[in-house]
C-alpha cells in the first residue's frame, strides 16, 4: 500500500544500532573520526526511506479527507502509516543528533528534518522532546540568518540597517536619523562660517544673523532644487539606484534567503504550538494534583493537615443566596450580547503562567508576538477569546510593516 520497496523493519534495527553506536565516548570518537561516514549514511536514510515515503503518507491522508479513498481501505493503511512513523521518529532522533553534533552545513535540510521529527514527536505526545529539537534547530537558523542579514549603517543592500530577529530596526532607524540630523547641522555651520571667512577675505561687510539665516534658508533652498533635477534627470535615463518598494519582495531578497525565512517561521509556529500544549498538559496535572489533595484533606499552603479548601468553598456557597447568583448570570449573559453585537469590547483574555513567560520571551519584536497570539487563538475554545486573540496578532503584524 505505502510502495516500499525495503524492509521496515530491518530500517528499525538500522535505528536501533546507530542509537546504540552513539551512546558514550565510543559514540563521541566514531562523531569525530568518521563523521563523513555517519553524514552520508543520514542523509541517504532521508532521501531514499523517509522522503518519499512519507509524501506517500500524505497523498494517503490527502485522499481520505477528499472522500476518495474508502474508510476500510484507509484503516488497513492506516496501521502501516503508524508503524512507519514510530520506526521514522527512532531513527530520525539519531539523524537528527548526528547533523547537529558535525554541525552539518546544511541547515534548510537540517531543519525540514527538525520540523518533520517535532511533528511526529508531537503526535507521539512527546512535546518535550520536540520542545528541545526545535529550540535547538531554531538557534542554529537564527545564527545563520544573522551572519547573513545583520549589517551597519553604511550597508548598500539593504534599505536600513537589519531585518535581523533580534535587531531593534526601528530604534536603529531612530538613531541613523539623529545621525544625519546632527551631521546636517554641522555640515551647515561649517558652511557658514566658510562663506564669512570668503566675505572677509573679499573685503566685504560682514553680515548680522538674521542675514546670515536668510542667506544660509537661500542656500538650503538651492540644494533641494539641484537635487530634484538631479533625481529627474536619473530617473529619465533609467540609472536611479534607489529600490523600488513597489517592486515585490522577490526583487530583493535571494531565494535561499526566503526558505530560510519561511523555515523559520515554521519553527517558530510549531514551537509555540508545543510549548502551549506542554504548558496546558502540566496546568492539567496540578490541577489534578490540586483536586486530590484537597480530597484528601491536605492543605497545600504550608503542608499541614487541616481544614480544606473544599469546606470554605461551601460555606461560600452558602452564604451567597440565589439572588446573588441569578444577578451574576444575567449580568455575564447581558456582557456576552453586547460583545457578540459589538457594542462592549470583548475583555483581555487571561493568559496563564507559561503563556506570559512565551510572549516575555519574545521581547519587542513583534512578528514572534504575531505567530504567537495565532497560535494561542488556536488553543483556545471560547470564540470572543479568539477573536481579541487574531486582533492583537493582526495589531502586531501592522506595527513590524509600520516598523521596516
Amino acid at each position: 500500500r505505502l510502495n516500499l520497496f525495503f524492509d521496515l523493519p530491518r530500517l528499525a534495527d538500522l535505528s536501533k544500532a546507530m542509537k546504540a553506536a552513539l551512546q558514550g565516548a565510543i559514540g563521541d570518537d566514531l562523531l569525530n573520526k568518521n563523521f563523513e561516514i555517519l553524514r552520508d549514511l543520514c542523509l541517504q536514510i532521508w532521501a531514499e526511506f523517509i522522503l518519499p515515503i512519507r509524501r506517500r503518507m500524505d497523498d494517503i491522508i490527502e485522499l481520505r479527507q477528499q472522500g476518495e479513498i474508502d474508510w476500510k481501505v484507509f484503516s488497513e493503511i492506516n496501521g502501516y502509516i503508524s508503524s512507519a512513523k514510530n520506526i521514522f521518529t527512532e531513527i530520525l532522533v539519531s539523524v537528527n543528533m548526528v547533523l547537529n553534533k558535525i554541525e552539518y552545513q546544511d541547515v534548510l535540510l537540517v531543519s525540514e528534518i527538525a520540523i518533520y521529527l517535532a511533528s511526529l514527536l508531537e503526535e507521539g505526545q512527546d512535546v518535550k522532546l520536540a520542545i528541545q529539537v526545535l529550540r535547538s534547530n531554531l538557534s542554529q537558523v537564527v545564527r545563520l540568518r544573522e551572519e547573513n542579514e545583520t549589517r551597519g549603517f553604511e550597508a548598500t543592500r539593504d534599505l536600513k540597517i537589519s531585518h535581523s530577529i533580534t535587531c531593534d530596526s526601528k530604534k536603529a532607524e531612530e538613531i541613523d536619523e539623529s545621525i544625519k540630523k546632527y551631521l546636517r547641522q554641522w555640515n551647515l555651520e561649517v558652511a557658514r562660517r566658510e562663506r564669512t571667512k570668503i566675505r572677509k577675505k573679499a573685503g566685504k561687510r560682514a553680515l548680522d544673523n538674521d542675514e546670515e539665516d536668510e542667506e544660509e534658508f537661500e542656500t538650503i533652498l538651492l540644494e533641494n532644487q539641484q537635487k530634484e533635477e538631479m533625481k529627474k534627470h536619473e530617473a529619465l535615463e533609467g540609472k536611479t539606484g534607489q529600490v523600488d518598494l513597489a517592486k515585490p519582495k522577490e526583487w530583493r531578497h535571494s531565494e535561499y534567503e526566503r526558505n530560510l525565512a519561511c523555515l523559520h517561521t515554521d519553527i517558530l509556529v510549531n514551537l509555540y504550538r508545543c510549548e502551549i500544549k506542554l504548558g496546558a498538559q502540566m496546568a492539567t496535572i496540578r490541577e489534578q494534583t490540586q483536586t486530590l489533595l484537597s480530597a484528601q484533606g491536605i492543605s497545600q499552603g504550608k503542608g499541614t493537615v487541616g481544614v480544606s479548601g473544599a469546606m470554605r468553598t461551601k460555606a461560600r456557597t452558602i452564604a451567597k443566596g440565589k439572588t446573588a447568583s441569578k444577578i451574576k448570570t444575567d449580568a455575564a449573559e447581558l456582557q456576552h450580547t453586547l460583545q457578540e453585537a459589538g457594542k462592549l469590547a470583548p475583555p483581555k483574555p487571561k493568559m496563564s503562567q507559561y503563556e506570559r513567560a512565551l510572549l516575555k520571551e519574545n521581547n519587542k519584536n513583534a512578528y514572534q508576538h504575531a505567530l504567537f497570539y495565532m497560535n494561542l487563538a488556536a488553543a483556545r475554545s471560547n470564540f470572543q477569546e479568539q477573536k481579541t486573540l487574531l486582533r492583537d496578532a493582526v495589531t502586531n503584524i501592522e506595527a513590524a510593516v509600520e516598523m521596516e
